[in-house]
C-alpha cells in the first residue's frame, strides 16, 4: 500500500476547489510535497465529482482505520483526523 496520505491531497484539493484563489492553494500543496500534477488532479476529481468533506473526512477514517492512526468505530473531527493523519505520515 502506498504510505501517501491521499485524505489530507485531498482536503487541500478541495479547499482550493471552493476557494478563490486556486493558484495559492496549488502552490500551498507543492510546498507540502504534492507533485503540481497530481494536486491539480485531486482538485479537478474534487470540482467534478462534487465531493465535500464530509467525504474527506470519511475518508480519513477508513484510511486511519486501515492504517491504525484511529480506532474501530471511532468518528472525530475532521480536524482531530487531519492532525492524526499528519502523525501517522509523519509529514513535518
Amino acid at each position: 500500500m502506498s504510505e501517501q496520505n491521499l485524505p489530507y491531497i485531498l482536503e487541500l484539493a478541495g479547499m482550493a476547489a471552493a476557494s478563490d484563489d486556486p493558484p495559492s492553494m496549488t502552490e500551498t500543496a507543492v510546498k507540502n510535497g504534492i507533485p503540481r500534477d497530481q494536486f491539480e488532479r485531486a482538485v479537478t476529481i474534487m470540482q467534478e465529482q462534487r465531493l465535500d468533506a464530509e467525504f474527506v473526512r470519511q475518508l480519513y477514517i477508513l484510511d486511519g482505520q486501515v492504517r491504525g492512526y484511529v480506532d474501530m468505530g471511532d468518528s472525530p473531527s475532521i480536524w482531530i483526523l487531519g492532525q492524526a493523519a499528519h502523525a501517522h505520515y509523519d509529514l513535518s
